[in-house]
């Protein structure tokens, strides 16, 4: 089992507070035996530098932050570090009750989204 991860870490930013820190991430994580790879950073930037190394992962889940416009400009680098079976959950934050809800998207779902995300740039 592997395990990679984008966060903005002790960076924090925006409503999150201060957060964890990269550190505190790591230890963590590897406790569950995984083997753990961290990127500090915002969306575009982290997922830009590991797009061409992270490749065939089965699971992707995007808990994007609010103030995490880069985002937008992530989507082009996903459909490369998908598998064709993956499955991919984004966070809906438009709930009207308030409670946490992921959306379910494809992988054709996600190489839609990416070359909308082409064309505009």
């Amino acid at each position: 089992l592997s395990y990679t991860g984008v966060d903005r870490f002790e960076d924090g930013g925006g409503d999150r507070g201060a957060g964890i820190t990269l550190k505190q991430a790591y230890r963590l994580l590897r406790q569950q035996g995984a083997q753990v790879r961290l990127m500090p950073g915002d969306s575009y930037t982290a997922l830009s530098a590991i797009a061409n190394s992270v490749q065939h992962v089965d699971l992707m889940v995007l808990a994007v932050a609010p103030q995490d416009d880069s985002m937008e400009l992530a989507w082009p680098f996903l459909p490369r570090m998908l598998a064709p079976q993956a499955r991919v959950f984004l966070f809906d934050r438009s709930t009207r009750d308030g409670e946490p809800s992921f959306q379910s998207l494809t992988v054709s779902d996600v190489l839609q989204r990416a070359s909308s995300r082409r064309r505009a740039a």
